[in-house]
């Protein structure tokens, strides 16, 4: 399984499109070095002159492309957020429902990691451009919509099942898994990340611990997989005991 590394995959893009106008060219060229800035200070101190020394050209240069670091910046997290949907998009569709599950939440954990300092900007940028954060709602509310009819189809035509109390679970599952990566990494906890290397050795997994609340809370029922991790088996365990 492949993850997400935003700024490669702008690398690779640069690298590989051929021959195109210097202007689209010098464009890219400043969005990857916003990229890059972005994931290593965050936008409170991103800075338009910083951008412009990592492509080599003048702050001129970049009025022509943006209007100021913030209209980047937008930019920037809003392909990242796109890319990563479409990167993510193509999932296994014979794979089981506990898989799945496994498969988008190990994702996410990965995503977390190796694009940290972006997701941090996507925090920042929220609170301070409306437009932005509508824009991430829209993405999340796309997203639990997906997953909602996802698991809804797993139910089928004859289960007596409210798509709302589904869509609810999924909103309460999901922002379970963001603030779980925000504390792990984005603005790390310690307490929580000394709990997390107690009791699991790789985000594997975590991503299976976490996947066994979904599946228990979503179907109700274990998952019929074999569990990896003893922590897994464990609260599968704390939820039949005896």
């Amino acid at each position: 399984m492949q993850y997400l590394d935003y700024r490669k995959h702008l690398r690779n893009q640069l690298r590989t499109r051929g021959k195109r106008r210097k202007g689209d060219e010098t464009r890219d060229q400043l969005m990857l070095a916003a990229a890059e800035s972005l994931n290593q200070n965050g936008y409170l101190s991103l800075r338009v002159a910083d951008v412009c020394e990592r492509v080599g050209v003048a702050s001129s240069t970049f009025y022509l492309y943006f209007k100021n670091r913030t209209d980047i910046t937008v930019r920037v997290l809003k392909d990242f957020m796109l890319t990563l949907g479409q990167f993510y998009s193509g999932g296994d569709r014979d794979v089981s429902p506990f898989g799945a599950m496994y498969a988008a939440n190990l994702q996410w954990l990965k995503s977390i990691r190796l694009n940290s300092g972006l997701h941090r900007c996507i925090l920042q940028l929220s609170d301070e451009v409306n437009e932005f954060s509508e824009f991430m709602q829209s993405q999340n509310a796309a997203w639990y919509e997906r997953v909602t009819r996802s698991v809804l189809r797993r139910y089928g035509d004859d289960a007596d099942v409210q798509a709302a109390t589904v869509r609810l679970a999924v909103y309460a599952l999901g922002s379970m898994m963001d603030e779980i990566c925000r504390k792990l990494v984005v603005y790390p906890d310690p307490a929580l990340n000394k709990l997390v290397d107690e009791i699991t050795t790789s985000d594997e997994q975590l991503a299976e611990f976490l996947t066994v609340i979904w599946y228990k809370t979503l179907f109700g029922e274990d998952p019929s997989v074999e569990l990896q991790s003893p922590q897994s088996r464990s609260l599968i365990t704390l939820h039949n005991p005896g």
